[in-house]
């Protein structure tokens, strides 16, 4: 006798058997029992979820004996012969081979005659967006009218491709994929039932390779019982498909979330040694932190995360005190691995530093807090100190109980932040500190430096990028266009950068009245003064800043690095120094 894979011997025959669909099949039970059935349904879905088995199902259910019934009794002669494919008046056809205007005329015709033995003639199309654009049009008008006696069943993978003059006449049913838990729980029945030995492991990892599809679970769950000859435990399930041990993967989240550098190498050299490919892995460590996010965002991520329970304990305990923040930033940082692995001519070693990296990764704080402390060192109060580098509870590091620092941005001790005096502001700027100090116009933007620094304007906004960068910023963008005893003027060629000034009306007046000595307001006029920018000096002084622009840069790095600000700042927030830009560059 031949043999009927499992796939095949376990499809669905009744709604209650179809397994993690039950917003598709509620409906159509409904649907059947109201009498209120559609003419043309569409079901579409990723593959092996029970599209084709819902559709022969709704067929039996329109045509059993004792119907129209949401409960078929599949003992009936018209049960029988559509679950067998024999029956006349149900023709499943395939969309792939019967793609051509020629089919569809071929169904036209046929869909005039009564059904030759049962209730409704149905016509199963599966995969019907191969149809092509001729084929489509041709059925619409049959598909909007047909007979009283004619159903419609259409199953597709990819409804984006179905024009949308099919759709406006179906009613659409989405399928989902199934879920880890309820495929690992419907494998272990139909193992009992088969009297195949097979532990939980084992079926967990079957039903994660599965990815949500019911027929490949139950087509590898055939490949190992053949394998194992109907004994199957988890290590031979990842030896005969090639899978990463799932407990070296989680070990390994666990040492990088934990800043243990050591405890990775010793992770990753154990998955070297069982051949694992670096771009899977990666990809494995991405879902286990969108799981591990989740876990830390919601109160019942159960249904959510597609886990079995002794996997969702680990990794509650992988994140206890653990930001979103920094699982965020691990994300980030392996899926930037994951598009150097697929370019790499090592992909094991560009994996490797990218778990080392991860490891040192320093946690990120809440913006909260970090407002917080840049409050209190304003007030001149003492700053927490930052947190330390470990990111989950435990001993990591040694064996003393002592968190160790990791990298050079270790935690100090704090001291208070020094307060500022009232001598400590910015007197009005004179036209000799303009011409003797070189670096005041290197701070503006380039629109600025074209201006000449000895002239009013200039003056205006080096003293308007020493005390309001902002502010500076929307000048940049603009051009002086004259200046009486009460008013400067500046023109925009963007009127947007015109509104911005308005909104800072008040502060640029202020600072005027510290430049110039006297009660001046700045507004945006709509067109500059003639004679008022001469475009050659602007052309000379671009040149000269452009000449001095490299020695200057590492001038101004140098001093921002020395500057006791930044040095408070890295010690209260237990940061370092990635990049330095200076301003309108």
């Amino acid at each position: 006798m031949s043999y009927t894979v499992l796939a095949r011997k376990w499809r669905p025959r009744r709604f209650s058997e179809v397994l993690g669909q039950d917003h598709v099949t509620r409906s159509l039970k409904n649907a059947i029992a109201s009498g209120r059935i559609a003419h043309a349904i569409l079901l579409t879905g990723p593959r092996g979820v029970g599209k084709t088995s819902i559709a022969r199902i709704f067929a039996k259910s329109l045509c059993c004996e004792r119907g129209p019934t949401a409960d078929p009794c599949d003992e009936c002669r018209p049960c029988r012969e559509i679950a067998e494919g024999s029956a006349i008046d149900v023709q499943e056809i395939d969309g792939a081979s019967n793609r051509g205007v020629e089919n569809v005329r071929e169904l036209r015709e046929s869909v005039k005659y009564t059904p030759a033995s049962l209730r409704f003639k149905v016509y199963i199309i599966d995969e019907v967006h191969m149809l092509t654009t001729e084929a489509f049009n041709a059925l619409l008008k049959t598909l909007e009218e047909p007979p009283d006696h004619v159903k419609f069943i259409f199953a597709t993978t990819d409804v984006h491709k179905l024009p949308a003059t099919i759709l406006s006449r179906v009613q659409r049913y989405d399928l989902s994929r199934i879920h880890t838990r309820d495929i690992a729980a419907k494998l272990a029945e139909i193992s009992a039932s088969e009297k195949i030995e097979a532990d939980g492991p084992a079926l967990a990892a079957v039903a994660r390779q599965s990815e949500g599809c019911m027929r490949d679970a139950l087509t590898i769950l055939d490949q190992l019982v053949a394998y194992t000859d109907g004994k199957i435990h988890e290590s031979e399930v990842r030896e005969a498909l090639g899978l990463i041990d799932r407990n070296l993967v989680l070990d390994l989240a666990r040492t990088v979330i934990a800043a243990d550098p050591r405890a990775c190498l010793e992770g990753l050299r154990q998955l070297d040694a069982q051949g694992a490919d670096a771009r899977r892995t990666v990809r494995e460590l991405l879902g286990l932190l969108r799981d591990l996010v989740v876990l830390v965002t919601l109160e019942a991520p159960e249904k959510v995360i597609d886990a079995p329970e002794a996997e969702l304990e680990r990794m509650r305990a992988m994140v206890g005190g653990v930001q979103p923040e920094t699982l965020h930033a691990l994300f980030d940082l392996f899926l930037q691995s994951d598009q150097e692995i697929e370019l790499a001519s090592q992909p094991f070693l560009v994996f490797e530093m990218a778990v080392l990296k991860a490891a040192h990764l320093r946690p990120l704080l809440p913006i909260s807090e970090l407002l917080s402390r840049f409050a209190d060192l304003e007030k001149g109060l003492p700053a927490s100190p930052p947190p330390a580098p470990a990111r989950a509870p435990g001993n990591v590091g040694g064996g003393s109980g002592k968190v160790k620092s990791v990298g050079p941005g270790a935690p100090r001790p704090s001291t208070p932040a020094p307060t500022r005096k009232a001598s400590d502001t910015v007197p009005p700027i004179s036209d000799e500190d303009i011409s003797d100090n070189d670096d005041l116009d290197h701070a503006l933007p380039e629109e600025a430096q074209e201006e000449h620094a000895s002239s009013p304007w200039g003056r205006y906004l080096a003293h308007v990028g020493a005390r309001a960068p902002l502010l500076a910023s929307i000048l940049a963008h603009g051009r002086f266009a004259g200046m009486d005893d009460t008013t400067l003027r500046v023109h925009f060629r963007v009127g947007l950068h015109g509104d911005m000034l308005g909104d800072k009306a008040a502060l640029a007046a202020e600072l005027a009245k510290e430049c110039f000595g006297r009660q001046l307001k700045v507004i945006a006029v709509s067109a500059p003064a003639e004679g008022e920018v001469t475009p050659k000096k602007a052309v000379e002084a671009r040149r000269e800043v452009r000449e001095r622009e490299s020695d200057r840069e590492r001038a101004l790095k140098k001093e921002a690095l020395e500057h006791e600000a930044i040095k408070q700042a890295k010690r209260i927030l237990g940061g370092e120094i990635k990049e330095i830009k200076t301003f309108g560059a």
